[in-house]
This record gives structure tokens, sequence and C-alpha cells, in this order.
């Protein structure tokens, strides 16, 4: 798939910034698969996309929920770059930074948290409303580094209808 570069072009800053958030304050069993996934690619040549995606299904599957997206942040053009998806519907998602809720995470860099049955008028319908995939609950949380925004990390539909604080 040809992807558009994004900037800044240090592929491994947005790989650190995702295992540094993972495993901040998570328990011992996250950290010991994290472990575990980077001692089994470590003696060997990876594709980034290979570890995000391995980040992404496992995060989706231990948190629970349907679907999983590892946006990264496009600098040049202010836009969120669907790096990593359980998206069989399209290809790629691309929003403008403030636009729907992983949009508005990206310009803020807070997390945001939707339980099912609320309301909120920064979900961006329009990628529903494309991929025909009802979006009831969600979380998305920044990936940071030194303050920066790198990309948002967003899971959708919850098995029990809500993430919790310490999903986050």
């Amino acid at each position: 798939r040809g992807r558009r570069p994004l900037t800044p072009s240090g592929s491994k800053l947005y790989a650190a910034a995702l295992i540094d958030q993972l495993v901040a304050g998570r328990e011992a069993m996250a950290k010991d698969w994290l472990a575990k996934l980077l001692g089994n690619l470590a003696d060997r040549q990876v594709d980034l996309d290979e570890i995000l995606r391995r980040i992404v299904d496992e995060t989706t599957r231990r948190l629970d929920a349907d679907r999983g997206t590892l946006y990264l942040v496009d600098h040049a053009t202010r836009e969120l770059v669907s790096r990593v998806a359980h998206l069989p519907e399209i290809a790629e998602i691309r929003l403008r930074i403030g636009e729907g809720v992983a949009g508005w995470v990206a310009e803020e860099g807070e997390p945001v948290r939707i339980a099912k049955d609320e309301e909120d008028a920064r979900h961006a319908h329009r990628i529903d409303d494309l991929t025909g995939y009802r979006t009831h609950s969600m979380l998305a949380v920044p990936i940071q580094r030194n303050g920066v925004v790198l990309g948002v990390f967003q899971l959708l539909n919850g098995r029990t209808g809500r993430f919790s604080e310490a999903d986050q």
C-alpha cells in the first residue's frame, strides 16, 4: 500500500512513544507481554508496521474492544492518518487535526472515553457512514513524546459498552 511519508520521518520515534505509553503504569502482565514481543523481534529485522500491528491487536484483545486504530500525526498536512487499523471496509482514514474524537485528542492531548448510548458532538459520523460500521463506545488516547502529540490510539465498541479510566 503506497503510504505518503509522515513527519517527523523517524518512525522509531513513533514506536518508542507508543511503547512508552503502553507500559507506563501498567500491570506486570502487560509489561511482560511487551518485553516478550520486543525480545522476539530483537534478533531479526522487522517492519515497523508489524510491530505496531501486533501492539494494536494485543491491546484491542486485552481491553476487549471490537476494533483498534493507531493514527499517526502527519505534521506537514496537519492530519491524522490511520497507520494500523482493524478496518476491512477502507484502506485508510484521514482526519484533520481537530476533526472527530481522534482529531480532538490529537489537538488537545487529552484522552476521551465515550460510553455506549452517550452522544458526543466530536464523533465524526462520516467514517461510520463511509464504512457502514456503527460506533457505540470509544476510547481515544494521545501518544505523546516530550509534550508533542505524535499519534492517537483509538479503540471502538468495548464489549461491556464502556471503557474504564484504568483502560486509558
